[in-house]
């Protein structure tokens, strides 16, 4: 089913779950596997997973992604934490512009979005899903009716059309898809697409691993971040709260998915960082690089037919 182009070779797709600021982690391995010559044919994220899945879809190399993290980290690109003084200007705003008790007249998050979705635009050069180098599946949430929603190339939809408790969108940019499922519900404004209200992906399949085996990948390897067990230190101010919440909420149901269809289950351990502790964003390219080495012999027996 995996499509596009032979190979005579176990395809492998890679799974990378959401996580906040710990899945920069998924840029290291990418970057080790990339040296390592180990070739991905597929990946699919949810949230943090999907930001990095859909942006090395899109052509980025793992050197790029490195680069632009480092960016972040500078406050030069991707502004996507939001301190607790914006958090008081926001309330601050809201009571001067005296938007009165009706729940219509209030914003349903605190980031618009529209700053990031430019820039993904520019990052991926505006690309479809059908421009892809390797075929991608990012996930979101439909935040009305709970329904997971993934977005793919239209020529995988056939594939996936039995699954008729998600929604498939097709013929979509992957700034798109990228800016939905980060969505964090409270904090980005839902995006609206063909109909759909979506927010993070997290929330119904964080390591999507499953739609790897739906289309026929052979090796399923699944980046798998779980939720960090925070001390009252780590939960610092509310956008803290609703991520570990988010987090919560997402890891039974993928604990699940991984049992049933992934090959390989990567939990990497990973130190605690907020949303806005961008300062260890060297500290995590840097993790991701031992997992990535950690990794790769585990993923050559498993081409070779190996346990």
């Amino acid at each position: 089913m995996l499509g596009r182009k032979a190979v005579n070779r176990p395809t492998i797709g890679l799974a990378l779950g959401g996580g906040g600021l710990r899945g920069i982690v998924h840029i290291g391995i990418l970057e080790v596997l990339s040296k390592e010559g180990i070739q991905i044919d597929m990946i699919s994220g949810s949230s943090m997973g999907g930001l990095i899945a859909g942006l090395y879809g899109a052509g980025l190399e793992p050197s790029d992604l490195d680069k632009l993290a480092l960016e972040v980290k500078d406050g030069k690109r991707f502004d996507l934490s939001l301190g607790f003084i914006e958090i008081i200007k926001f309330l601050i705003k809201s009571i001067s512009a005296k938007l009165g008790p009706s729940p219509k007249e209030m914003p349903m998050g605190l980031i618009s979005g529209n700053k990031i979705k430019k820039d993904l635009l520019k990052e991926t050069e505006g690309k479809y899903f059908n421009e892809a180098r390797i075929p991608i599946a990012i996930t979101a949430t439909n935040i009305m009716s709970g329904e997971l929603v993934i977005f793919i190339a239209n020529e995988f939809k056939p594939d996936l059309q039995h699954l008729d408790d998600r929604i498939f969108i097709t013929d979509q940019q992957i700034a798109t898809a990228i800016r939905a499922t980060i969505s964090i519900p409270g904090l980005f404004i839902p995006l609206e697409v063909e109909g759909h209200l979506l927010v993070d992906g997290g929330l119904k399949n964080n390591v999507p691993a499953d739609i790897l085996d739906e289309l026929g990948v052979d090796i399923k390897v699944a980046i798998d971040l779980g939720f960090a067990i925070q001390d009252d230190k780590l939960i610092k101010n509310p956008v803290d709260l609703i991520l570990q919440s988010v987090d919560i909420m997402g890891q039974e149901v993928s604990n699940l998915i991984l049992e049933d269809y992934a090959d390989l289950i990567i939990e990497p351990k990973v130190e605690k960082a907020s949303l806005t502790d961008i300062e260890k964003i060297p500290y995590l390219l840097k993790t991701g690089r031992q997992i990535g080495y950690q990794l790769v012999p585990k993923i050559e027996r498993l081409i070779k037919g190996g346990k």
